[in-house]
């Protein structure tokens, strides 16, 4: 499940149909996929996402997660570097560095969480 704009917030200000719709994704969802923007060009700063990224890791704990940074083909702000607690990096963009491996690491993933969850 795609969530732009479901997620930008803190929990304390999500309204009772973003709550149910993260309750749904908790007992729906196998993998989390949460990828970042070092560039920025996103409109949050990789602070916000970080903070962001921590919130998830609070409310879906039990769920595998893998963090990738996308936009490799851009530069990052200066000072980001490597960033710690990301797993993969990738470009959607061009010829898609990256992709598909982050995409094979996610489907090994799901048939490792779905074995664990029966």
């Amino acid at each position: 499940m795609d969530t732009p704009g479901l997620l930008d917030r803190p929990l304390s200000e999500r309204n009772a149909i973003e709550l149910q719709a993260i309750s749904a994704l908790k007992h729906v969802g196998t993998v989390v996929l949460f990828i970042l923007d070092p560039s920025e060009t996103c409109g949050y700063s990789l602070e916000e996402q970080r903070r962001l990224l921590g919130e998830l890791r609070q409310e879906f704990g039990k769920l595998p997660m893998l963090v990738v940074a996308n936009k490799k083909d851009l530069n990052a702000p200066e000072g980001t570097g490597e960033i710690e607690g990301v797993d993969m990096s990738m470009s959607t963009l061009g010829d898609g560095v990256g992709v598909g491996e982050v995409l094979e690491r996610l489907v090994g993933m799901i048939g490792t969480s779905s074995d664990d969850l029966e």
